[in-house]
């Protein structure tokens, strides 16, 4: 080859060769780039996916914080439904408790925080997926057909469906889990969506998570509010207590309205109550405070109320009544009283037994129904002092007759 032609191609290769090199490199320059896109989308899809689990965690926390600062059935199931929206961005979230063989709803939300209303009962022992996840105490997740497999049509114009409760259609998937406290099943969480395969497996450990927690809450605000209950009640007589009756003196009595234009506290106590006790025993002592707390409280209106105010009295409050009614209604639960046939435990007859009663009213005597149950504790001395089994309305002149 002359040196002329080796010169000219010469260029030529190297130009070939750069070009190759331009090539390799503008290639693996896309690729980079496309690894980098590939990278930011992957990054994005995790920093999103981060987020989501953040908020899920912020929600799952709140619902914690609020369940246990206020242990109520209504607080722990508000903050339940509220919060699981968050979680899962459901568009229904129901929940059940254990009533027997019923799941009865003790709350239902839909999306904006719109309170369902209507939604039936469940047979534990039906056929229903909801039913299934109580019995068997697994969670179970739809992922479309939601309301034909809970047995219904997927029709919102039929009165108390969950289409017609949310009005977008119908629900298409979700997640039943069931609330356990140790092996037992107490109730059931449903989670619905009107889309298809919203629900993820993620999702469903979350409410399995959330579920152990929000049962124990159940379970112990029930507890709560039993303890609560026999803290107001008399557990002989089975009436509100003396504690019940202050807290409603500062509550619901403390505005005299409640109680209509005209009403009368009533104080009754039990005649020869200590001679009762002493003469016999105090099971009979017992027996008898029962069956005057069961004949007096069976003479309530439903508007109406009774207290055991201790030892052998009782404080009743009647509402929207004339001094002339109260009295008809006092007499007529003193002559109950004293028609009372009670015998030892040898079939003794025992008694007479019979109460005394005192009466003041509202507006006549104040309004200050605190004020009026010490009145009528004066006027039912008076009685006792005048003869016992009797009604007496409080009067100045009493205060003068007490204070001599």
């Amino acid at each position: 080859m002359r040196t002329s032609e080796a010169g000219h191609l010469l260029p030529v290769a190297i130009a070939g060769g750069l070009g190759a090199v331009i090539g390799y490199l503008v290639s693996q320059l896309r690729a980079s780039n496309a690894n980098a896109h590939a990278e930011r989308e992957a990054m994005a899809a995790a920093t999103e996916t981060l987020r989501q689990r953040n908020a899920q965690l912020t929600s799952l926390h709140h619902v914690f914080s609020e369940m246990t600062e206020t242990l109520t059935l209504q607080n722990v199931v508000r903050a339940t439904l509220r919060e699981t929206h968050q979680i899962v961005s459901a568009d229904m979230v129901v929940m059940r408790k254990l009533d027997g063989d019923q799941l009865v709803v003790i709350g239902a939300m839909a999306s904006g925080g719109i309170e369902i209303e209507g939604l039936e009962s469940v047979d534990v022992s039906g056929d229903g997926p909801t039913s299934r996840v109580a019995r068997r105490g697994r969670s179970l997740r739809i992922d479309s057909d939601g309301e034909l497999t809970m047995g219904r049509r997927p029709d919102t114009r039929e009165p108390g469906s969950p289409s017609s409760q949310t009005g977008r259609g119908p629900l298409e998937s979700g997640v039943i889990t069931p609330l356990i406290v140790g092996a037992r099943v107490v109730g059931t969480m449903s989670c619905w969506s009107h889309l298809k395969n919203h629900f993820t497996v993620e999702d469903e450990r979350l409410l399995e998570m959330m579920a152990s927690s929000v049962a124990t809450a159940i379970v112990a605000s029930e507890a709560v509010a039993k303890s609560e209950r026999h803290a107001h009640i008399d557990s002989l007589t089975e009436l509100p207590n003396r504690r019940q009756l202050n807290e409603d003196l500062d509550g619901v009595l403390a505005d005299p309205s409640n109680l209509g234009e005209q009403a009368v506290i009533a104080m009754a106590d039990i005649d020869h109550f200590k001679r009762f006790n002493d003469e016999y025993s105090h099971r009979l002592g017992d027996t008898i405070l029962h069956a005057v707390a069961e004949v007096l409280n069976d003479g309530m209106r439903d508007s109406d109320r009774i207290y055991r105010y201790g030892g052998e009295e009782f404080v009743m409050v009647f509402s929207d009544v004339s001094h002339e009614d109260a009295v008809q209604i006092a007499e007529r639960l003193r002559a109950s009283v004293e028609s009372l046939r009670i015998k030892t435990e040898d079939n003794r007859l025992v008694g007479p037994v019979t109460i005394s009663i005192g009466l003041a009213c509202l507006p006549e005597h104040g309004v200050d129904v605190a004020e009026l149950v010490d009145l009528a504790d004066i006027a039912m001395y008076h009685s006792k002092t005048s003869g016992r089994n009797l009604v007496t309305t409080w009067h100045p002149l009493e205060i003068q007759s007490q204070a001599a």
